[in-house]
């Protein structure tokens, strides 16, 4: 199975959507985390934190 997430792609499009994309990425880990399995929970905790992260960081930059 092929990801659904390409890098290119991404840069294309415009910042409020690169934004959505990120908490939509972050909402699949968060869910992920809280349904997983105890070994891998914290680690879909972390990579949605990461994903929260990037879309304020993106949201931020485009205020800017």
């Amino acid at each position: 199975m092929e990801p659904d997430f390409n890098a290119a792609q991404f840069l294309a499009l415009k910042r409020a959507e690169q934004v959505r994309m990120c908490r939509q990425l972050a909402a699949e880990a968060e869910k992920l985390a809280t349904s997983g399995d105890e070994e891998t929970r914290a680690s879909f905790a972390d990579i949605a934190k990461h994903w929260a992260h990037l879309a304020d960081e993106i949201a931020r930059s485009d205020r800017r």
